[in-house]
């Protein structure tokens, strides 16, 4: 519930205007409901969820590195698609394909950061990781109306090659940090980092996206109809979709417009990512205990609270 409701806020945010007093309340509301939440696990006999286990600095900096994995990798993908597409005129086999790269390097390095947090161990691996993903993002951001296109397909390689460093051994050090009879927390944790993540990913880069690209359309959409214009506020396919009832001169106008807001706002809601991404590489650096459990079974003991 809490959760829902603060998303909720977030994502109504650029249509409503951060100031309205129903986006305020609806992320205070789930704010206070989090909060309320957490009071409520710290107090009952069996919690549903031990938060406790957050004060470990190997789940919780595992858990910060998860959930920012998934909220680049739902940025990207609710960003890059749209942008092929609607942007760059590609067709939808075309952009399915661009992507093709993403997932290959993911696979392939997935396999070898075992080895690399053997390695290297916990905290540089995590930092690493991080701060190849905000360099694949930053490469992302570079974009362009018109012109090539293959530097998005090398920045998502890029970011690529970052989650597949971090994915798995920020699941690992979450659950070697834990002593055996907090398995399932820290099974839980994991869980709830990629689902939250995930979900924060579209809501933050989204609405820091449609916000920029909502201000940027500006004028454009005068010549639409008062729905018209607000749903090509929301959306660059109804814009485009809705450019081709107008007259020559506006519908260039609101095409070219809605083009370069869309690149405008996708560069912003990016640089949200990266800024993240880049303080949860400090974090790990900074939190994450120089000798952090990275081996199977290495679980510590009950007593330890690192």
């Amino acid at each position: 519930g809490a959760l829902g409701v603060l998303l909720y806020g977030i994502i109504q945010g650029p249509t409503t205007g951060w100031s309205a007093p129903s986006t305020v309340l609806a992320i205070a509301g789930g704010l206070a409901l989090g909060c309320a939440f957490v009071v409520w696990e710290l107090r009952v006999d069996a919690p549903m969820f031990n938060v406790r286990i957050l004060r470990r600095r190997t789940a919780s900096t595992g858990a910060i590195s998860l959930f920012l994995v998934y909220v680049t990798l739902s940025g990207v993908l609710f960003l890059v698609p749209q942008y092929l597409q609607f942007v760059r005129a590609r067709s939808v086999l075309e952009t399915g394909l661009s992507l093709v790269p993403l997932a290959v390097t993911f696979s392939v390095l997935t396999t070898l950061s075992p080895k690399i947090l053997e390695r290297l161990g916990a905290r540089t691996t995590l930092a690493l990781g991080l701060l190849i993903t905000a360099l694949g993002l930053v490469v992302i951001a570079v974009l362009r109306v018109e012109g090539g296109w293959l530097d998005v397909v090398l920045g998502t390689m890029i970011a690529a090659a970052g989650w597949a460093f971090v994915l798995a051994p920020a699941t690992t050090v979450v659950m070697n940090g834990l002593p055996l009879e907090e398995a399932g927390d820290g099974s839980a944790v994991n869980m709830v980092s990629r689902f939250v993540g995930g979900a924060f990913g579209v809501a933050i880069v989204g609405s820091v996206f449609a916000t920029v690209y909502a201000q940027n359309l500006g004028r454009s959409v005068a010549p639409l109809p008062a729905l018209k214009a607000a749903d090509a506020k929301r959306s660059i396919s109804s814009a485009l979709a809705d450019a081709k009832r107008l007259d020559p001169t506006a519908r260039r106008l609101l095409t070219t417009t809605a083009r370069h807001a869309f690149v405008d706002g996708a560069r912003a809601g990016l640089t949200a990512a990266i800024v993240l991404t880049v303080i949860g590489a400090l974090v790990a650096l900074v939190w994450l205990p120089r000798r952090a459990p990275v081996a199977t079974g290495a679980l510590v003991p009950a007593s330890t609270g690192a």
